[in-house]
């Protein structure tokens, strides 16, 4: 999310830190790698329950902290719009900013670019080799300890680190 104008970067971390301490540290559900539409990622084994803790985190997260984010611009509304969304995804788009958030919110870690056919050779041969490097990390219980922000200087930039805070502390 872009922060709304008038609204400073410290004030924004400030009450992301309040949500983290706030929260406790959880075990993170069963997770694989899998298909996520035409993208490869890791995503949890099950669908995750409404009243699982990272769902709960997720949603606390969308609502306490979406008086700092900037309304789509026009064209980002027009492009989100383009896309087949039934009245929910319409709903949570223009209420929230983003259609796939809350009770449309699916947990992912994004690790290839969208791939044109995924049966292709080389698309299965990437998922195979996501599968076999990411299995041992995969198989041991993952504890969710901070609540992380993340920045991107652009559209085209990578993703940096800019402040974890621990959960509970």
């Amino acid at each position: 999310m872009r922060l709304v104008a008038g609204a400073s970067r410290n004030e924004f971390l400030a009450s992301v830190e309040r949500l983290a301490r706030r929260g406790h540290e959880f075990q993170m559900p069963p997770l694989r790698v899998d298909w996520l539409d035409r993208f490869i990622a890791i995503r949890p084994l099950q669908p995750l329950a409404e009243r699982a803790p990272l769902q709960q985190l997720a949603n606390a997260c969308v609502a306490e902290l979406d008086h700092y984010r900037a309304p789509p611009s026009d064209e980002e509304l027009a492009r989100r719009l383009s896309a087949p969304l039934d009245e929910l995804g319409q709903d949570l788009l223009l209420r929230w900013g983003y259609p796939h958030v809350l009770q449309r919110w699916r947990f992912h870690i994004t690790l290839s670019d969208r791939f044109a056919d995924p049966r292709s050779g080389e698309a299965q041969a990437m998922f195979r080799q996501a599968q076999a490097w990411f299995a041992p990390a995969l198989a041991a219980p993952l504890a969710t300890e901070s609540l992380c922000v993340f920045e991107q200087a652009g559209t085209d930039q990578a993703f940096r680190l800019l402040h974890r805070f621990g959960v509970g502390d």
